[in-house]
């Protein structure tokens, strides 16, 4: 009766799981239902991505972030919260840094992916080249809440190499 789907009901558990109710949190989405009820419980920051869109631009009254150029400052959020979002990211290292920087000493990064347990290392389904873009599987299109008619393109299908990645952030 909540309206969630199985995604948002796994990410709310984790969330109230992982962070102290009096944290600040980053999530990457803002007109959502989930980032509605995350920042009933947290103080949360949402944002969602429009290209050539400068970081912490409001447009429409929606704060707009590139994850891999974040306006947030240093050490500033207890936890991130990205769920399916880090697949649409060409360069996913450089906002994995982003979402490094921002978080304090300790913080929590929450993310979920399509992620292949078979697959250690990431799958690239696409990329940009000299400003190209390149695909090297069959185009992948997930919904967006920002562009429900078209879809966004999904750069990678992550296996452990994510995990490695992360856990050498630390």
């Amino acid at each position: 009766k909540c309206g969630f789907n199985c995604r948002m009901r796994y990410a709310i558990e984790q969330i109230r799981t992982e962070v102290k109710p009096t944290s600040k949190v980053y999530v990457t989405e803002f007109i959502t239902d989930l980032f509605t009820e995350v920042n009933r419980y947290y103080d949360a920051v949402g944002s969602e991505f429009i290209p050539d869109v400068p970081s912490g631009t409001f447009k429409d009254g929606v704060r707009i972030e590139d994850v891999t150029s974040l306006s947030l400052a240093d050490q500033s959020v207890d936890a991130v919260m990205t769920f399916d979002v880090l697949e649409h990211v060409p360069d996913y290292k450089k906002a994995l840094n982003e979402f490094d920087r921002v978080l304090k000493p300790g913080g929590k990064l929450l993310l979920t992916a399509p992620f292949d347990l078979n697959r250690d290392q990431n799958l690239l389904r696409a990329e940009y080249v000299n400003g190209e873009l390149v695909h090297h599987q069959p185009v992948e299109m997930h919904g967006d809440p920002m562009n429900p008619e078209g879809g966004i393109l999904s750069y990678h299908t992550f296996g452990w190499e994510l995990v490695d990645r992360i856990n050498a952030l630390g």
